[in-house]
């Protein structure tokens, strides 16, 4: 095993883990807006 691509295959699932949580967190503010507006 080579720790250094384990790294960094570790490190790019959490940099996906972060953009899908930063997608839900916009998509909940568009909604939360969208109901302002009402």
């Amino acid at each position: 095993k080579l720790p250094g691509i384990e790294k960094k295959f570790h490190g790019l699932l959490a940099v996906e883990e972060a953009i899908r949580e930063d997608e839900e967190l916009k998509a909940r503010l568009v909604i939360e807006i969208q109901e302002q507006e009402d």
